[in-house]
């Protein structure tokens, strides 16, 4: 079998990496599926594959073969076991310079590394490397092969618009799961990540009716490939472009017809949240720290996604507030995973105009179980307001309005995380990417991913149970089935 020299390889022989390069197991088995060659040979146990390498000699126009009594030489042993999996990046909607969470399974790859190397090469946005320094280096290791864990980066200087991960770790590149894929509502639209245009900026906050005023926005990603195609509002009214750069937007604000209200509003797509300090190593953050402003707030930053990924703070408090635009008129339902505690408010009251009078906040859930990343198979208790209950009930929204969303949550051992995940109640959904691959249109695949059961036995009686689970595809008579 020939191999083509130029392809990028994504599996590696049991010593590490090949000093040169071949076709990954996928290309050679005629699949661009991982998951259906990990189905087929995985379930019959079978991870190693081995093949005889025939050097084409193009320039004398002959075949080099090894000689069959030399097989040892001329084998290349390929082991999926040494293809780490990529699960997602969180968030999947990033800008210039913003800390995002790239989710792997490393398999074996750890095991084919000395204790001085750094496991992962690089990180890269369609062939834009991202920022890892100070996160990734010879010391980087996951806590346990087979398990599911976090790298930690930056997004690089990417162009805003659809960008494909690379993990490339020293044994090669991972492969992107499916369910590191995204898309929008509708469905018509996936990504991996996109990146978009950051504001840094803007040469003043305050202007008069009369318009007239210029004003220089700065940021990154900020040109397009014709300046008609850069629109400026302030306020909701068009600041007329004049030039526009990676770095700055040179516009001139238009005349309004009112002033600006001032009050809380909808704004762009992003949720603003405070990390609040306890300061005393002896004690844990309490829910009172959100509101009695008596520590420091020691960090302010916009979220893309309501997710905070692993291991962020060893004793904080967080909170994050925003608003959420209903896509579909119907009923939804929030989900809540965090560890160590969290709660989720909603303001059921869509947006009519900007008001300083106070929130009708209605608590949705309240988590205090230190549930894993992502779990949502719990059954939902009783009363939010009481008890631990990690799925809201039934709420009713309109398309298109806005409505006040809050959460504020507590960490203190260093293993946190919080992720809030939304669904719509909607027939005929399946096979839908949701941002969280978790409860929206929900499709379960083979991913190598334990599946979690809580079984509760009514009327027991004291004595012992037995129970017996069956595939309904098995059959005795096939191996691996």
């Amino acid at each position: 079998m020939c191999c083509v020299v130029d392809d990028e390889i994504q599996s590696a022989t049991t010593l590490g990496r090949l000093a040169y390069t071949m076709p990954s197991v996928v290309d050679i088995m005629g699949t661009k599926d991982w998951s259906a060659v990990s189905t087929h040979y995985l379930a019959n146990q079978e991870a190693d594959f081995k093949f005889e390498i025939k050097v084409a000699n193009t320039a004398e126009a002959t075949n080099t073969a090894c000689d069959e009594d030399k097989t040892g030489p001329c084998t290349v042993s390929f082991n999926l076991e040494y293809t780490p999996l990529l699960f997602d990046v969180t968030p999947n909607q990033v800008y210039w310079d913003q800390e995002i969470d790239v989710l792997v399974n490393p398999m074996k790859a750890q095991s084919a590394i000395t204790a001085e190397m750094d496991p992962v090469v690089f990180i890269k946005l369609d062939g834009t490397r991202c920022d890892s320094e100070g996160f990734i280096d010879y010391q980087t290791r996951f806590s346990s092969t087979f398990l599911m864990g976090g790298l930690k980066t930056r997004a690089g200087d990417q162009l805003p618009g659809k960008q494909e991960p690379e993990v490339r770790f020293r044994v090669g590149n991972a492969y992107k799961m499916e369910s590191s894929k995204h898309c929008n509502f509708a469905g018509d639209d996936c990504w991996y990540v996109k990146t978009h245009p950051k504001i840094d900026s803007i040469s003043a906050v305050d202007g008069y009716l009369t318009g007239g005023q210029t004003l220089t926005i700065g940021g990154w990603g900020l040109k397009a490939e014709k300046l008609e195609d850069v629109e400026v509002t302030v306020d909701g009214v068009a600041c007329k472009v004049t030039s526009s750069t990676l770095e700055s937007i040179t516009c001139v604000t238009g005349a309004a017809a009112a002033v600006s209200v001032e009050g809380p509003q909808p704004g762009h797509h992003g949720l603003k949240q405070r990390i609040i300090d306890p300061e005393d190593p002896d004690k844990g953050p309490y829910w009172g720290m959100f509101t009695d402003e008596q520590h420091p707030v020691v960090e302010t930053k916009l979220l893309t996604g309501f997710e905070n990924s692993y291991g962020n703070y060893s004793r904080a408090a967080a909170d994050a507030k925003g608003w959420f635009k209903a896509p579909e008129t119907g009923r939804y339902k929030f989900h809540t995973s965090c560890y160590n505690y969290c709660r989720l408010y909603m303001d059921e009251t869509k947006f009519a105009a900007p008001s300083a009078d106070a929130v009708a906040w209605t608590t949705l859930a309240n988590e205090g179980s230190n549930r894993g990343w992502r779990n949502y198979l719990l059954p939902p208790t009783m009363d939010p307001t009481t008890e631990n209950t990690y799925v809201s009930d039934w709420i009713s929204l309109e398309a298109g309005e806005y409505y006040q969303l809050k959460g504020e949550a507590m960490h203190w051992d260093g293993t946190d995380h919080w992720t809030v995940s939304v669904e719509f109640e909607k027939a005929s959904t399946e096979g839908h990417h949701h941002s969280n691959k978790a409860v929206q249109r929900l499709q379960i695949e083979n991913e190598i991913e334990f599946e979690k059961f809580n079984i509760t036995v009514k009327n027991a009686h004291g004595g012992k149970y037995q129970m017996k689970f069956v595939n309904p595809l098995y059959d005795p008579n096939v191996r691996g089935s």
